[in-house]
C-alpha cells in the first residue's frame, strides 16, 4: 500500500504543460471579468470587478520557480504582435508542494480597455523573451466580450477591419486606441501565419505566407475554430511493470468543458468518476492495451492509448496439473460479468484546509470526504515539510454510496520544533479509496494543506534606574507575550548578558504569560560601593524552552556619591554642627553613663535592664543607615537624659516638699537611708 500512495503522490499532480485559470483573489474561485464603466476598462479590483489572481500550475515545481508571468493580447503560440495587459510581470518566488501558485496580477485600466482570452507569457526574464505562450479559454475566466469584424482577400493578403468592440452586454466600447492585436489562426489550432496591431475601424492587412487551409480570424484571443479535446495517456507507459497495480495518470486539454471520459482496458469500457484525478488499475500478469477517451459539450471527441506488460507469476515447480501428477488441472471458473460502475465523484471538502498550531499545543482542523459510489479501505497520508508532526484519523474506511466520512489532520510538534519551524507550512492531503464493484478502478482525490504555526515572543519595556555606590534596589521590569495566535509561554528563563551581569539577580520568572497579557519580572539590583559614575548597559536575552524569544537592555545610571550630611546638635536648636562622627560617639557614651546614673536610682528594675536601657541608643546606632544612625541617635540620648533627670528633679521636690529631706545618703540600691 505504501507503493501506491508513493506513486499516488507522484502521479496526482502531474501535468506537462500549464494549468491556467482567472479567480477571485478572496474565494478563489474562476472569475470572468466584465466591462467597467467607471474605469472604462476590464481592470480587476474595481466597482464592477473583484480583485483577481491568476491560478498557474505546472508539472513540476522546476517548471515554476522563477519564471516571470504576466498577461496579454495576442494571437497564436508561435511568436507575434502581443501588449501586455497587467502592469508589469511578476516573478514566482516560492513553489509549494501542490505545484499550484496563485498570482496577484494586477490588469491595467490603461492598458485592457476591450475583451480578451488573453494570452498568459511565461518566462525566464523579465523582458519576456522567448517567453511560452499558454492560452486561456472561456472556461476558466477571461475578459468578456466579442468583436464585429468584416474581410476580404487577395492572393495571400487578408484585409481585416474590426468594425465594432462589445462588451459583456453586448454594448459598444467607445476608446479608440491601439489595443487590439488581430491574427490569422490555422484552422484547429493556435499557430497564426500574421499578426497586426490595430484599432476599430482601422483596416490591416495581414499575410497567409504561403497557407491554404482554412484560417480563421481572432481579435484579442477571441473567434471562432476553437480545438477540441486533446487527450494524452501519461501512464501506464509502454514497458514492463512489475506490480499489478499500475499508476493511471493522464492529461485532458480542451477549449470546451469536457463533457465526460471513460476509458476502454482490454475491451471494457469504464466510464470515469471524473475527468481529473489520477486512479490505480488492478491488472493481471501479460500484455494490456489501455485506450482513453474525452467527449467536450459539443460532442467533440479525442483519445489515446497505449499498451503495456505486467510481470506474469513465475510457475510452480510441479507443473500445471498441481502436485498430483496425471490428474489435469480443473479450469478455474470464469468470473460473472460485473457491468461498470456508473459515474462517481470522490472529493475532500474544504480543497483547502487550514490548520493552526499555537505554541505549545497541537493542531488540528476537520474534514469531510465525500463519494456518490460505495468505496472501501479508505485512507488518507499527508505529503509535506511537517508531516513526520502529522497523522490522519478517519471514521471509518468506508463511504456508503452519496454518503460522507468525517476526519481530522493532528499536527503534534514537540514545543522545541514549533519554535524552530520556519518553513512553507504547504502541503497535500491524500485520499484513496477503492470502489465496490469496480475493482480495476482505485479513486483517488486531494486537498491543499495550509500550515500556520503561531509563536510567542517576549517584548521587555524600557527601563532606566539610578542608584549611588553601595546602594541596593529591587525593581519590577515589565514583559509583554506580543506573539501570534494564543501562544504562550510557560518555560521561560532570562540570561543577563556582559561584563556587568552581575550587577542583577532575577527574583523569579513569572509563567505562565498568556498572549497579550503583561508581568512584572523581579529583579535585585546591586551597585559595588567601588564603581565609578556612569552609565552602564545590562544586555539580556529571554528563551523560551531554550529558543530565544526576545531580548532587552536594562540602562543603569550610577551617580557620584554625595557627602554624608552633617550632624547637628541638639536637634531643632543646632547648636553645634558636626561634621564627622568622632564627637557624636563620645556623645552617645556620655549621654548612657549618664543615663545610667540616673536609672540606677529605680529599685522596680534590674541591674541588667538599666544597664541595657542605658545603652540602647547606642545600639541602635550601630547600623549606620536611616534613622538608625550616630547623629540621630545621640539627640534620643539627649533626649533620654532629660527625661530621666526631669522625672529625678520632680521627685526630690516633692520629698522637700512634704519635709521628707533627710540628710543622708543612697544605697547602692538606690533606697535612701539616713544618717
Amino acid at each position: 500500500m505504501k507503493k501506491i500512495f508513493f506513486l499516488l503522490a507522484l502521479f496526482s499532480l502531474s501535468f506537462s504543460y500549464y494549468y491556467i485559470y482567472l479567480v477571485d483573489a478572496n474565494t478563489h474561485s474562476i472569475t470572468n471579468l466584465v466591462y467597467d464603466d467607471n474605469s472604462t476598462s476590464y481592470a480587476d479590483n474595481s466597482l464592477e470587478n473583484p480583485d483577481a489572481e491568476l491560478r498557474l500550475c505546472a508539472d513540476t515545481a522546476a517548471e515554476l520557480q522563477g519564471k516571470w508571468v504576466s498577461m496579454a493580447y495576442a494571437d497564436g503560440t508561435n511568436p507575434g504582435d502581443y501588449i501586455e495587459i497587467t502592469h508589469h510581470p511578476l516573478q514566482i518566488t516560492s513553489v509549494p508542494p501542490t505545484n499550484c501558485i496563485y498570482l496577484p496580477i494586477d490588469i491595467s485600466s490603461f492598458k485592457a480597455w476591450y475583451p480578451s482570452i488573453p494570452f498568459v507569457f511565461i518566462s525566464n526574464s523579465t523582458d519576456l523573451s522567448a517567453a511560452q505562450r499558454e492560452k486561456m479559454i472561456t472556461s476558466n475566466g477571461w475578459l468578456q466580450g466579442n468583436y464585429t469584424v468584416s474581410s476580404t482577400q487577395t492572393g495571400d493578403n487578408v484585409n481585416i477591419t474590426v468594425t465594432d468592440a462589445l462588451d459583456d452586454a453586448g454594448n459598444s466600447i467607445v476608446p479608440d486606441v491601439d489595443f487590439l492585436v488581430v491574427g490569422l489562426v490555422q484552422d484547429g489550432t493556435l499557430i497564426t501565419t500574421d499578426t497586426a496591431i490595430t484599432s476599430v475601424d482601422d483596416p490591416a492587412v495581414l499575410s497567409l505566407g504561403g497557407y491554404s487551409g482554412n484560417y480563421y480570424i481572432h481579435v484579442n484571443g477571441i473567434g471562432p475554430g476553437e480545438f477540441g479535446p486533446q487527450v494524452t495517456i501519461i501512464t501506464p507507459e509502454p514497458t514492463t511493470y512489475s506490480t499489478s497495480q499500475v499508476p493511471f495518470t493522464y492529461m485532458i486539454n480542451s477549449y470546451y468543458p469536457i463533457g465526460s471520459c471513460w476509458y476502454v482496458l482490454d475491451g471494457n469500457r469504464v466510464d470515469m468518476p471524473n475527468c481529473v484525478s489520477p486512479y490505480i488499475l488492478d491488472v493481471s500478469g501479460g500484455t494490456h492495451t489501455l485506450v482513453l477517451y474525452a467527449e467536450d459539450t459539443l460532442g467533440q471527441v479525442d483519445s489515446d492509448s497505449v499498451t503495456f506488460n505486467v510481470e506474469e507469476e513465475p510457475p510452480h515447480p510441479w507443473g500445471p496439473g498441481g502436485p498430483h501428477v496425471g490428474i489435469p488441472p480443473e479450469e478455474e471458473p470464469k468470473p460473472p460479468y460485473v457491468p461498470p460502475p456508473p459515474p462517481g465523484y470522490f472529493s475532500i471538502n474544504p480543497e483547502q484546509i487550514d490548520i493552526i498550531v499555537n505554541y505549545p499545543l497541537e493542531g488540528e482542523a476537520n474534514f469531510t470526504l465525500y463519494s456518490t459510489s460505495e468505496l472501501t479501505d479508505v485512507s488518507c497520508f499527508v505529503s509535506s515539510d511537517f508531516e513526520k508532526y502529522t497523522t490522519v484519523e478517519l471514521e471509518s474506511e468506508t463511504i456508503l454510496p452519496n454518503s460522507t466520512i468525517d476526519g481530522t489532520i493532528i499536527v503534534d510538534m514537540p514545543p522545541e520544533d514549533i519554535l524552530e519551524y520556519n518553513d512553507g507550512g504547504e502541503g497535500v492531503l491524500q485520499c484513496v479509496g477503492k470502489s465496490v464493484g469496480g475493482p480495476s478502478l482505485m479513486l483517488s482525490t486531494a486537498a491543499d494543506i495550509y500550515l500556520t504555526v503561531n509563536k510567542p515572543w517576549l517584548e521587555a519595556e524600557e527601563e532606566k534606574l539610578s542608584l549611588f555606590p553601595g546602594e541596593h534596589e529591587i525593581l519590577s521590569l515589565n514583559l509583554t507575550n506580543t506573539g501570534n495566535g494564543t501562544a504562550y509561554l510557560y518555560n521561560t528563563t532570562i540570561d543577563f548578558q556582559g561584563p556587568y551581569a552581575g550587577l542583577v539577580m532575577v527574583l523569579g520568572i513569572p509563567t505562565p504569560i498568556e498572549h497579550g497579557e503583561t508581568k512584572e519580572l523581579p529583579l535585585l539590583l546591586s551597585i559595588p560601593s567601588d564603581y565609578e559614575p556612569g552609565t552602564y548597559y545590562l544586555p539580556f536575552n529571554m528563551y523560551e524552552s531554550g529558543r530565544l524569544v526576545g531580548s532587552g537592555v536594562l540602562e543603569v545610571v550610577v551617580g557620584k556619591a554625595a557627602a554624608a550630611p552633617a550632624c547637628r546638635f541638639p536637634v531643632l536648636l543646632n547648636i553645634f554642627t558636626f561634621s564627622d562622627m568622632v564627637i557624636p560617639w563620645l556623645l552617645i557614651l556620655f549621654l548612657a553613663y549618664l543615663n545610667w546614673r540616673l536609672i540606677r536610682k529605680y529599685r522596680r528594675m534590674t541591674n541588667s535592664e538599666k544597664t541595657f536601657l542605658s545603652i540602647l541608643p547606642a545600639l541602635l546606632a550601630l547600623p549606620g543607615i536611616w534613622i538608625f544612625n550616630p547623629c540621630f541617635m545621640m539627640n534620643i540620648s539627649l533626649l533620654q537624659f532629660m527625661v530621666l533627670l526631669l522625672r529625678w528633679m520632680k521627685k526630690e521636690y516633692d520629698k522637700r516638699k512634704r519635709g521628707e529631706a533627710i540628710q543622708g545618703k543612697y544605697s547602692e540600691e538606690g533606697e535612701f537611708r539616713p544618717e
